[in-house]
């Protein structure tokens, strides 16, 4: 007769890990999760989802707009702006349907949990274009005033979040290389040229 021990760790430990007893959702569908895959939007993403990501695969390198020729000279979206303040500026995915939500939901809604999707989003874009960042990661500050009212700062969360994808970046404790001044109008109204006008002198 086989004697059959009861392993108690391995009980535990499988407690602890929910993805093996209870499904997770797709973050953007809904969709059951079981964490049996090996893509790095496990338990993030479902299948579907993940194949229909709008990946930006090449992009103008001044000032990050979706182009079959990227260029550091500028492309037609910004090539008729001779002062450019950025070596390169890179972008992942368009900024269109389940993204856009994402990202509002994450910035307006107080939905701090998707700043693991939105990491992995900005890691794995990195990945497919092979660009590496080293150096220091700078998050966009609030002003006081906005950050009591929104209770947190998403840019330094989402920093937080990417700088844990990748050790070559280092997010300072404090920041000192730029903060907010005076505060500014809310952006999402206006247009292009306003948002320049509105941020300027404010940081």
């Amino acid at each position: 007769m086989v004697s059959r021990k009861t392993n108690w760790r391995t009980i535990f430990e499988s407690w602890l890990n929910p993805g093996k007893w209870l499904p997770c959702q797709c973050w953007q569908c809904g969709q059951a999760l079981w964490g049996d895959s090996e893509s790095p939007f496990t338990n993030l993403l479902c299948y579907s989802c993940e194949v229909n990501l709008p990946w930006i695969r090449t992009h103008c390198l001044r000032c990050a707009q979706p182009t079959l020729n990227p260029s550091q000279f500028g492309c037609s979206a910004c090539k008729n702006f001779p002062t450019w303040h950025l070596d390169e500026c890179h972008s992942v995915l368009r900024y269109e349907d389940s993204i856009r939500e994402s990202l509002l939901s994450f910035k307006f809604s107080q939905q701090e949990r998707l700043r693991k999707l939105l990491g992995t989003l900005f890691h794995e874009g990195l990945m497919i274009k092979g660009v590496e960042l080293t150096g220091p990661l700078v998050p966009v500050p609030l002003s006081n005033s906005r950050l009591r009212q929104r209770q947190f700062n998403q840019a330094q969360l989402l920093a937080l979040e990417i700088q844990r994808h990748i050790s070559t970046l280092c997010l300072p404790k404090t920041n000192p290389i730029t903060r907010k001044i005076q505060g500014s109008s809310q952006a999402t109204t206006l247009n292009i040229e306003q948002r320049r006008k509105n941020v300027q002198n404010v940081f």
